[in-house]
């Protein structure tokens, strides 16, 4: 189990090689990018982090977007999707520009409990 912020070096070197992993990280935010994917970002530029959700058009994709949302990213009135929690994610750790990102296709991926 790594920490996004803490782990950040570790995962970027680990992330070459796309192991599974589980990985505590603080989602602040998330936005489309081209069309259907969406990246959900922890707000820190030092270590970007994110997690990628390929396909948030799909069934599978509409239900993360509401977990993040109903749980996890709540709406404030002032500052629209920049609340923030901490959840465990796991999944493929990957590589993309440079960074490690989890991809992220199913609900059952991102949890309030640590793994047993």
């Amino acid at each position: 189990m790594f920490d996004s912020r803490l782990d950040y070096q570790r995962l970027s070197i680990l992330a070459a090689d796309e192991p599974e992993a589980t990985v505590l990280t603080e989602l602040r935010e998330y936005h489309r990018v081209g069309g259907r994917h969406v990246v959900v970002t922890i707000g820190s530029l030092q270590q970007p982090f994110q997690l990628f959700v390929p396909d948030a058009d799909s069934d599978a994709g509409q239900a993360i977007l509401r977990l993040l949302d109903n749980r996890y990213i709540a709406d404030e009135p002032d500052h629209p999707r920049h609340s923030y929690a901490y959840a465990y994610v796991r999944g493929t750790l990957k590589l993309f520009d440079g960074k490690p990102e989890i991809v992220v296709r199913a609900t059952g991926q991102i949890s309030d409990d640590p793994p047993s």
